[in-house]
């Protein structure tokens, strides 16, 4: 299967290791901190879907990570590793090539990586992905606020264009108006599953929203949070279980 035959299939069945991405919103679980894997599958278990490693927090040359990571992925919980880039929230300052180097080799293992849009590496890393038959989370960040629907639109747009590419849109709420411009773009038709979250104290509810409302990933934490407002995955998680047994209640 090559070329356009395979995006189309790849369009249809994205997955995170054995977890079909689309209408069914997963709960990924953020770790921060390095923890015994077996530890990490009983946190998980209960808690979330998917658990996404956030490497700049654990510290990318702390030995026993990629350990870790693969004993998770092997308790069949896919792992997104994450290694946040400095400008867009996270602890990377080191140059881009070794961020490269770390990324690509994970993306071989593990289920799926996690890039910034703005990123140089973002074109590479999905390309790697396309060729693995991977995804990889390619997310945009904004901590000054909500831009206007139009630049947002714009923004999943050139994420779609790439390959095997999941879009995260992030921004800083500050008012019902940020959190409107949110809904109406998750609630746009979109080629491909989208993710949005709000963040800050006023952005804390759309973490429990926006995943009712079509957002394909709702991010929670499994230790520390690791973004402004950010809930615990197992609040997230009881959530979700309650909104979907009243919808079953109310179609039957």
């Amino acid at each position: 299967m090559f070329g356009s035959e395979r995006d189309a299939f790849l369009m249809k069945t994205l997955k995170i290791g054995n977890i079909s991405i689309g209408k069914t919103p997963r709960v990924v679980g953020c770790l921060s901190t390095l923890k015994d894997a077996s530890t990490v599958a009983k946190m998980a278990r209960p808690d979330c879907d998917i658990i996404e490693m956030r490497l700049d927090r654990i510290g990318p040359y702390r030995a026993g990570w990629m350990d870790n990571a693969r004993r998770i992925e092997k308790a069949k919980i896919p792992v997104i590793l994450t290694l946040r880039w400095s400008r867009e929230g996270g602890l990377w300052t080191q140059p881009e090539r070794e961020r490269e180097s770390i990324l690509a080799g994970a993306l071989e293992t593990l289920s799926c990586v996690d890039i910034e849009l703005a990123s140089s590496l973002s074109a590479s890393l999905t390309q790697k992905a396309h060729e693995l038959g991977k995804c990889v989370i390619v997310s945009f960040h904004d901590f000054r606020g909500t831009p206007p629907l139009k630049a947002l639109r714009d923004t999943v747009k050139r994420i779609n264009d790439m390959p095997c590419a999941i879009p995260k849109i992030a921004t800083i709420v500050s008012s019902d108006t940020d959190i409107f411009t949110l809904r109406h773009l998750l609630e746009a038709e979109n080629e491909r599953p989208l993710c949005v979250i709000g963040m800050g104290p006023l952005g804390s509810k759309t973490r429990l929203l926006f995943p009712s409302l079509g957002s394909c990933l709702a991010y929670g934490y499994l230790d520390i949070p690791a973004a402004p407002g950010q809930l615990r995955a197992a609040a997230i998680k009881w959530h979700l279980k309650g909104a979907k047994a009243s919808k079953g209640k109310k179609n039957t």
